[in-house]
Formats: structure tokens, C-alpha cells, sequence
């Protein structure tokens, strides 16, 4: 456990593990596993209804300490209707999203988190 995480919110902590969850691994030519939809992370209130999660409010404060401390970074602002912004998680590289072309994917992960603040 960083030092980062133990200073989270239990909030933060849970709409963190939402977005973890939904994430889908496939294996790469050698074998490693690759997150092939970091970036298109959702933390609405339809996701979040289904996870038995908190308030609206209370995401939208938690995914600001969760940008706030290194943990995700925004991919996509909402888009009008009941389209959530988009997240990726900073744990892991951020994937190509064909058709979606919102943020460019990276090669590595920044885990902004293990920073000192």
C-alpha cells in the first residue's frame, strides 16, 4: 500500500475500485497482460448504481481526490445526455479506444500516485 492510498477517503477508495474492476486485460505477444480499456472507465450513476455506490456527489468529490492524488486522470469530458465523463486509471498504460480518439494511449504508466505530494 502506498502512503497515497492510505490518505483516501473510503469514498475514493471504493469509486477507485469501480473503475479497477472494469477493467479488461488481454495477454501481448509475450505473454504480460495488457489493459486494452484504460481511458474508457466510467464512474456514473448507472455504473456506480450497479456496484452499490455512493451519491453523486459524493463520486464527483471522491474522483476529484482521486485526480487530485495521481490515481486517474480524464479522458473524456461529458458528452451531453447520460454520457459520464470517461477515466483511466494512472496504475496501468492508457489504451488505444478506437472511435473514440479523446487522449492518446502511452506506452508506459505514469502512476502519478507514488509522487510525494
Amino acid at each position: 500500500m502506498t502512503p497515497a492510498w492510505a490518505k483516501l477517503s473510503g469514498t475514493a477508495a471504493k469509486v477507485m475500485i469501480v473503475l479497477l474492476a472494469q477493467i479488461r486485460m488481454k495477454p501481448t505477444k509475450n505473454g504480460s497482460p495488457q489493459a486494452v480499456n484504460n481511458g474508457d472507465l466510467s464512474a456514473g450513476p448507472m455504473m456506480m448504481e450497479k456496484f452499490g455506490g455512493p451519491s453523486k456527489n459524493a463520486v464527483t468529490k471522491a474522483l476529484k481526490e482521486l485526480k487530485a492524488g495521481g490515481f486517474i486522470v480524464q479522458t473524456a469530458q461529458r458528452r451531453g445526455g447520460n454520457q459520464p465523463h470517461l477515466w483511466a486509471v494512472t496504475c496501468f498504460p492508457i489504451s488505444e479506444i478506437k472511435d473514440k480518439g479523446y487522449i492518446k494511449p502511452t506506452m508506459k504508466a505514469s502512476r502519478d500516485y507514488l509522487e510525494e505530494s
